[in-house]
């Protein structure tokens, strides 16, 4: 994905964030509530709109007015099948393990460039900085 890539995702129909397998598992997911669907609003006017979003007072307003219908419509929705494949432990403790693995591999080289830079390194230190700046959600995948 690149950096103006987004995925939003809607539990419908009464499914919950342990219903969805990886990869969408992987994502937060936004429940079909009125505040969650709020921020979800707020989020998608904050990526869409550039530099010029619409007034948050403005979303807010226009979602209130059309809240009421909405949910009427999301109560309507059909009930998820009841045979909804429940993930099995082996599969549960095998994605945790995935991401302990990632994320120990992220920091193994978080603290390699932190060494370098610390002995001088001139490109280390930039690319401290980037992954630095990655890791705070501030900026681009390096």
């Amino acid at each position: 994905m690149d950096d103006k890539t987004r995925v939003c995702t809607y539990l419908l129909g009464g499914l919950e964030n342990k219903d969805i397998e990886p990869p969408l598992g992987h994502f937060q997911h936004t429940k079909p509530e009125k505040e969650d669907t709020r921020q979800l609003l707020h989020t998608i006017n904050k990526a869409v709109g550039g530099d010029d979003p619409l007034p948050e007072k403005t979303l807010d307003a226009v979602f209130d007015q059309f809240w009421p219908e909405l949910e009427k419509k999301l109560n309507a929705f059909p009930a998820a099948p009841k045979a909804v494949a429940k993930r099995s432990l082996e599969d549960m403790v095998a994605e945790i393990l995935e991401f302990t693995r990632a994320e120990t591999n992220s920091r193994s080289r978080l603290l390699t460039w932190r060494q370098r830079a610390d002995h001088g390194c001139a490109a280390s230190r930039w690319c401290l900085l980037r992954l630095e700046i990655c890791a705070a959600g501030r900026g681009d995948v390096i």
